[in-house]
């Protein structure tokens, strides 16, 4: 599990919809994810599967980083305010938001003895 002491909640602002509105992933916005996806850990592949970007997963992750604003914002209003060609720009904003919300990972020796990613466990 994700020390949680290391959440840091920090929003970016961005102009989606005609309306400058502020991405957070905050505890709400990472429960919903984590019960989407099973674990945080798993964001990216989630995002970022097999086959490339995930369309249905952008849109996912986007609503939960916007729903602070406004609880009856719907998934499908959030996929309307970008079109295919901004796909890639709303992933890095997406990217640069949860990278500056979630704790950092730690890197660890395997037995190995090569360096993989693990996130802080309590």
């Amino acid at each position: 599990m994700s020390n949680l002491d290391q959440v840091k909640e920090k929003p970016i602002k961005v102009e989606l919809g005609g309306k400058e509105r502020t991405i957070k992933y905050d505890l709400n916005a990472l429960s919903i994810l984590e019960e989407e996806v099973g674990s945080i850990e798993k964001l990216d592949e989630y995002i970022y599967g097999e086959n490339g970007i995930s369309i249905k997963a952008i849109r996912k992750v986007l609503w939960a980083g916007l729903i602070h604003e406004n609880e009856d914002l719907t998934e499908k209003e959030v996929g309307s305010w970008f079109d295919l060609k901004s796909l890639d720009l709303i992933s890095n904003i997406i990217k640069h938001a949860l990278g500056q919300s979630l704790p950092e990972k730690e890197e660890s020796e395997g037995e190995d003895g090569e360096k993989k990613d693990n996130q802080t466990q309590e």
